[in-house]
């Protein structure tokens, strides 16, 4: 067996311990997701992450909201504001409420009797919806200023 003897120093340089960030959504009404990761490479480690809103999970929860209170033709128009509801809605012969149908090649079935009282409803009843919000997404005029009112 041979000894080695060694008489200088020496230093060990490793890769530092990380742990990146646990992030977590309740998975139930917050629309949200997370990412995390971690790098480490010699004498040097990093880590991050970050979280982000589904707009689709939340267009589908607001849309479930406003059919809870009754306003279904609200929601189906929040939910036309994705291309693939639009284009199933279409399909249907429908048309979603504030959007005008795109001209196709072939001739469009019959709206329903329901469909037809949901729009003529909306139509007749922009004043109900006082929301600035609602109203642009239902592509409905602003509501007139209070100091325009004042003037009359």
């Amino acid at each position: 067996m041979t000894t080695v003897d060694y008489g200088g120093t020496y230093t060990v340089k490793t890769v530092p311990n990380i742990v990146a960030p646990s992030l977590t959504t309740t998975l139930s009404d917050t629309c949200m997701g997370s990412a995390s990761f971690g790098l480490s490479f010699t004498g040097f480690g990093a880590t991050g992450g970050t979280t982000m809103v589904d707009q689709a999970c939340v267009r589908r929860l607001d849309s479930r909201e406003f059919r809870a209170m009754g306003l279904n033709d609200v929601a189906l128009a929040l939910l036309c504001q994705s291309e693939a509801n639009r284009k199933a809605v279409e399909s249907t012969g429908r048309s979603c409420p504030g959007m005008e149908r795109a001209a196709g090649p072939a001739a469009p079935a019959a709206p329903s009797a329901e469909n037809n009282a949901v729009s003529q409803n909306l139509m007749n009843s922009g004043d109900q919806y006082k929301d600035p919000l609602i109203r642009a997404r239902l592509g409905l005029d602003k509501m007139p200023e209070l100091t325009a009112l004042k003037d009359r």
